[in-house]
């Protein structure tokens, strides 16, 4: 087996350790099969193409250089696997994850508990920006930015994640977009504890408290305690925030105004500004700083919202005069 095979750990995530011995020349992608069939055996459910490796580098305490195993072309010696290696095994958004997540009563209440478990009997989505925190360069305390509907689909938002310092991150969702009521475009410039940015604090809820090491290098899933809804043709504001006393806590990227900085069939991501201050909305300790969005993802679930009389008031106000206009040309 020397320079040809090792003998590795695999890190289940939320469970066990495992020893597994392999061959260096094998691909990753067919590493990834040997090791659900060997999971499968021992009762455990990880669908190869589900899979995410994150090989650890335990000599860090901050674990800043851990790597994430992405090439399934590429071989395990390649990835820089090497005798003793330690390697952990996530599922990271899927429904498997939100599942065992909504089992875990000593971190969720039962009302938690039954959301994750509602959200994981549909198909989790991922969202990925192009940026990603290994490739950001920039970071603040804070992150605000928009999620859009963008059909007839009621989206449920479960999580986010993000790179930085991190620490004690908070998760805030609006009711409406983050720039509601705003439309100069002067006063969307750069503002040094300028508090006119956010006129209406009172719509934003808190839909996430949590600790977390830091992680410059690979995005740390955020569950949300409460899933954040969002309607057809709607769009709702996103504050991700952490309470460092720098400005080291949230990665972010720079875009252009009204960019859509990732999309796919069901939602599109809009950016917003970047926030200093270690408390939200501190507009005495800190200033925004226009536009800026996120470095990382967003896992979702999405089905089809059907209008009755009796859910008329959930659908977008476009959608509701659209829906008169339609009725009172049918009457005419």
């Amino acid at each position: 087996m020397s320079g040809r095979g090792v003998s590795f750990t695999v890190r289940l995530e939320g469970l066990h350790d495992i020893p597994v011995d392999a061959a260096l020349h094998t691909a990753l992608g067919i590493f990834k099969q040997m090791l659900e069939q060997q999971l499968r055996r021992r009762g455990h459910h990880f669908p190869s193409e589900q899979q995410v490796l994150i090989l650890l580098d335990l000599s860090d305490p901050d674990r800043n250089h851990d790597t994430e195993l992405r090439d399934d072309e590429v071989t395990l010696r390649q990835h820089g696997i090497r005798q003793g290696s330690v390697i952990s095994l996530h599922l990271l958004g899927s429904a498997p994850a939100l599942a065992r997540a909504a089992q875990d009563v000593s971190s969720t209440s039962p009302s938690q508990q039954r959301q994750l478990q509602a959200a994981a009997a549909g198909e989790p989505t991922r969202l990925w920006t192009p940026v990603l925190p290994a490739q950001a360069d920039h970071s603040y305390n804070g992150v605000i930015f928009d999620i859009a509907s963008k059909g007839p689909n009621e989206v449920a938002i479960l999580s986010l994640s993000a790179g930085g310092m991190l620490g004690h991150v908070k998760v805030l969702a609006c009711k409406e977009s983050w720039a509601l009521g705003l439309h100069e475009t002067e006063s969307l410039r750069t503002y040094w504890g300028g508090s006119h940015f956010l006129p209406h604090e009172h719509l934003w809820e808190e839909v996430a408290s949590c600790y977390y090491s830091p992680s410059w290098d690979r995005p740390q899933e955020i569950v949300f305690h409460t899933p954040v809804v969002i309607g057809p043709h709607a769009r709702r504001g996103f504050y991700v925030h952490s309470s460092l006393p720098d400005d080291l806590g949230i990665q972010y990227q720079s875009y252009p105004r009204d960019h859509i900085i990732a999309e796919d069939d069901k939602i599109a991501i809009f950016p917003g500004v970047g926030h200093t201050g270690h408390q939200p909305f501190d507009c005495l300790h800190g200033w925004y700083r226009a536009f800026r969005g996120p470095a990382g993802g967003i896992s979702y679930v999405a089905r089809l919202k059907q209008w009755s009389i009796h859910t008329h008031e959930s659908f977008p106000t476009a959608f509701k005069e659209a829906l008169r206009a339609m009725l009172l040309c049918r009457n005419a």
